[in-house]
C-alpha cells in the first residue's frame, strides 16, 4: 500500500504493478553530446489487450538520422526497485544515476555506459504531483505523462557498431509515459541545448480521448536561470496558434 501511494507523487517509479492487460509503460532517456549527436534509449513493458502477450523492450533512436531499433525481451526479464527509480531489463540497467545497455538487433549493435549528474525534476506539490498537475488524479485517462529530469550532465559513451561517441559534459533529459494507449495524434518537442547549462524547454500537444469524445490538451515547461514555469491546459494557458509542416512546428 505504501508503494502504491508513494508512486503517485514520484511518477518516475514503475506505475504498472497491478496491471494485467492492455498496458504500456516506458521511460525516455535522451542524450546530447557536446558535438550535437543525439541518442535516445527507451526501456519499457507492453501488455496486449487480452493480457496473453507480455513483453519488455528496449528501443534506441538516433536523433540525427531518426534510425530506430526495437529489441524485445521476455516480460520476466523486467524488474524494478520500490525504494527508488531503477528498472532492469535482462542485463541492462536504467536509473536516475545513469544507464548500462548492451543490445543488438541483427547486424546493429548498441552499447552505452552513461552516468548522470545534477538530475532536476519539476517542482511539485500535493495537488500538482508532476507534469500533468491535477490531471494526474483524473481516472480513465488513456495515457499519463511524467517528467524525471528537465536537465542533467551526461558523462560516458554510446557505441554504435564500431563507432564510439563520447558524452563528456553532454546534456540529458528523462521523461516517461504509461497507460492503455498513446493519443491518436500528438506533437512533442524538447530541448536543453541552450547557451546556459540548465535551461530547458518541453511542449507536448495531443488529442486526448475522454468519455466517448476528445479534447486537445497540452503541457509543457520552460526552465531559465533556475526559474521553472509550467504551462498547460490545467493551468489555464492557451495555444494561440499552431503551424505544422513536414520539417517544423511553430506554436
Amino acid at each position: 500500500m505504501f508503494y502504491g501511494v508513494r508512486k503517485i507523487w514520484n511518477t518516475a517509479l514503475f506505475q504498472g504493478m497491478n496491471q494485467k492487460k492492455r498496458y504500456f509503460e516506458g521511460w525516455y532517456f535522451k542524450h546530447v553530446s557536446p558535438q550535437g549527436r543525439v541518442y535516445a534509449v527507451i526501456p519499457g513493458v507492453a501488455l496486449s489487450a487480452n493480457g496473453k502477450n507480455k513483453l519488455a523492450f528496449i528501443q534506441t533512436i538516433d536523433g540525427n538520422t531518426v534510425e530506430t531499433h526495437y529489441i524485445t525481451f521476455p516480460f520476466q526479464d523486467f524488474s524494478y526497485r520500490k525504494d527508488r527509480f531503477a528498472v532492469v531489463i535482462g542485463d541492462n540497467r536504467f536509473s536516475a544515476e545513469g544507464i548500462e545497455v548492451d543490445v543488438h538487433d541483427g547486424d546493429f549493435k548498441f552499447k552505452a555506459e552513461c552516468s548522470y549528474e545534477g538530475v532536476r525534476g519539476l517542482p511539485f506539490s500535493l495537488v500538482n504531483p508532476n507534469a500533468m498537475g491535477w490531471y494526474s488524479f483524473v481516472p480513465f485517462m488513456e495515457c499519463y505523462h511524467g517528467l524525471v529530469s528537465m536537465d542533467h550532465v551526461v558523462s560516458g559513451y554510446i557505441e554504435i557498431n564500431d563507432e564510439r561517441i563520447g558524452f563528456e559534459r553532454g546534456r540529458g533529459y528523462i521523461e516517461k509515459d504509461w497507460g492503455r494507449s498513446f493519443p491518436s495524434s500528438w506533437v512533442w518537442m524538447q530541448t536543453n541545448s541552450f547557451r546556459n547549462s540548465g535551461d530547458s524547454f518541453m511542449l507536448s500537444i495531443a488529442r486526448i480521448p475522454w468519455l466517448g469524445s476528445h479534447f486537445v490538451g497540452f503541457l509543457g515547461f520552460v526552465a531559465v536561470s533556475g526559474t521553472v514555469r509550467k504551462f498547460a491546459t490545467y493551468t489555464g494557458a492557451r495555444i494561440t496558434g499552431l503551424d505544422i509542416t513536414e520539417d517544423s512546428v511553430h506554436a
